[in-house]
């Protein structure tokens, strides 16, 4: 679906628009890397990143199909934790 703006929107469904937008089976390989990227630089950045929006983000990634997650949930904010960090 197309919005007035000319934006795609999500598909009525309880994936979230991230999955439907950006699904791996279909990106190429400079969008996988664009993609690894902007994760990498993120998680540089993550301690100074609002905690609003740090749960925003958190939660939009962590939208998944229910039988992964809660294991996604888990195995996220462990790679954060090891990952991010600290703000000095």
């Amino acid at each position: 679906m197309i919005h007035e703006t000319g934006e795609p929107s999500a598909p009525e469904s309880d994936r979230s628009y991230l999955l439907w937008n950006l699904d791996a089976h279909e990106l190429d390989a400079t969008e996988a890397r664009i993609l690894q990227v902007l994760g990498a630089a993120l998680v540089s950045e993550w301690p100074g990143v609002a905690s609003h929006t740090q749960e925003a983000i958190f939660n939009r990634a962590a939208n998944q199909p229910v039988a992964e997650a809660d294991d996604l949930r888990t195995k996220l904010a462990r790679f954060l934790h090891d990952h991010a960090k600290k703000v000095r």
